[in-house]
């Protein structure tokens, strides 16, 4: 009988090893068109389910007879919508935020300035209005119209949803993006103002990422540690829905931080790189509430208007100089004469001063605090940058009666302004120009940042 060599049963093994290996690497680094498609097919589902709650039960109970409509049972059928509408949220929000604001937005007007027009709101929220405390059946045509748009929106929704290609990536990216919502605009009540049900809605979103994260169920303790997380996030929050006793912070410490930052590492896990686009919250925060979740230069409009050291000790110094103000009538005043410091960056007055002293301004001096994160400036967002509003205050009449151009005109007579716009703007020609001047100052304002971090 021919010997089988006795190295053969150890290649064997280590072959099976291999092979294992491989299964387990390339399970991690291929994509998953499987389980993208039957979330995809879920999400379908789940939209098809609200489309029949808000088409087949709340519009007919509406049209029905006046003697049998009751404030309850509209109430019930609009709370079954609501808790629907959360199966789908992380999606709709992240892929079609314009559609989903109609759907699920503030029952605010919108005004969008670049088009000088104002749009009325619709979506579940005005029907909440509608429907608490309680209903007026003198309000039957405005609800039937309200739940028609909705309708209309969610078919719009329907045709987007159909067309969007998932990645891993952005599957990942979404359901965190979707447990910060919870904990900003969820347990806040932001969208449940009226019938208070933000609690259990809370639940129903955490009750949907379990779904969805079991279909990337690769057997691991991380795996079974996240499903858990997100297991005990739903119970708390359908076992605790009293508006006002929810102990949110404990919610957040012992939940929702968890639950984000085992996204993360989950996700890392499964080798699903997260973005490293520029954004205002990053894409690689452990929490809403990390130090370095907010990316200050979201906003800056171009690469080269982003900050850097010697920018941000320049923007300091022009900040609390007068040089940018003329000087009109005997006075001049720098940017911190009405942004004080220890007033939070205000003037502390309900309206500020004209430069003279003689007058009101309109309005009053806002805070500098955390004014990076917003995306536009001033009360009617006319300025769409902090290098624009630097550039409207310096040269109203009311407040600095400056100009940039003058202003660049006499720092260019300063070495050491000279010396110090060459450091911070090194690719520049060494002439100092009035874009430089308004960029310092924005690169100064956008560290004012009031950021609690865990």
């Amino acid at each position: 009988m021919r010997r089988v060599p006795r190295f053969l049963p150890l290649f064997l093994l280590v072959t099976l090893l291999a092979v294992a290996l491989f299964g387990a690497i390339s399970h991690l680094i291929i994509p998953r068109p499987t389980e993208l498609a039957q979330l995809k097919q879920q999400v379908s589902h789940d939209l098809d389910s609200l489309d029949n709650l808000l088409t087949d039960k709340l519009l007919t109970r509406a049209k029905s007879p006046a003697s049998s409509i009751t404030t309850d049972s509209l109430q019930q059928t609009f709370l079954a919508c609501r808790a629907a509408y959360k199966r789908i949220e992380p999606f709709s929000e992240y892929y079609f935020p314009a559609t989903s604001r109609l759907v699920n937005g503030s029952p605010l007007p919108e005004v969008e300035i670049k088009e000088t027009k104002q749009f009325e709101p619709g979506g579940l929220q005005v029907i909440e209005e509608l429907l608490y405390p309680e209903f007026d059946p003198a309000n039957r045509e405005n609800l039937v119209r309200e739940i028609g748009k909705l309708n209309g929106e969610l078919g719009r929704m329907r045709v987007l949803w159909e067309a969007t290609e998932l990645t891993d990536a952005h599957v990942f990216d979404a359901l965190r993006l979707q447990v910060f919502r919870v904990i900003s605009l969820g347990i806040s009540g932001f969208d449940t103002p009226l019938c208070q049900t933000a609690m259990p809605e809370a639940g129903e979103t955490f009750a949907v990422m379990q779904t969805m994260v079991r279909r990337y169920d690769d057997g691991s303790m991380e795996a079974h540690g996240l499903l858990n997380l997100l297991r005990g996030a739903e119970t708390y929050c359908r076992e605790l829905p009293d508006f006002n006793r929810f102990d949110r912070a404990y919610f957040i410490l012992n939940y929702a931080n968890p639950v984000s930052k085992r996204l993360l590492t989950y996700g890392q896990r499964l080798g699903i790189e997260s973005f490293h686009e520029v954004r205002p919250l990053r894409a690689t925060a452990e929490t809403l509430f990390s130090a370095s979740a907010f990316d200050a230069d979201a906003y800056a409009q171009t690469e080269d208007a982003r900050q850097n050291p010697a920018k941000i000790e320049l923007g300091r110094q022009l900040f609390y100089d007068p040089v940018l103000s003329s000087g009109g009538a005997g006075k001049a005043r720098s940017c911190a004469g009405c942004h004080q410091p220890d007033k939070a960056f205000t003037d502390g007055q309900v309206k500020a001063r004209t430069l003279t002293g003689q007058g009101l301004i309109g309005r009053n001096t806002p805070t500098l605090i955390n004014v990076t994160f917003q995306k536009s400036q001033f009360y009617d967002m006319r300025a769409s940058s902090l290098e624009g509003q630097a550039f409207d205050v310096i040269h109203n009449t009311d407040e600095m009666r400056g100009s940039l151009t003058e202003a660049a005109k006499k720092l260019q007579q300063s070495a050491a302004y000279i010396r110090q716009f060459k450091q911070a703007f090194p690719t520049a020609t060494g002439h100092i120009e009035p874009v430089q001047i308004q960029n310092a100052l924005a690169s100064y304002e956008r560290t004012l940042t009031d950021i609690v971090s865990s």
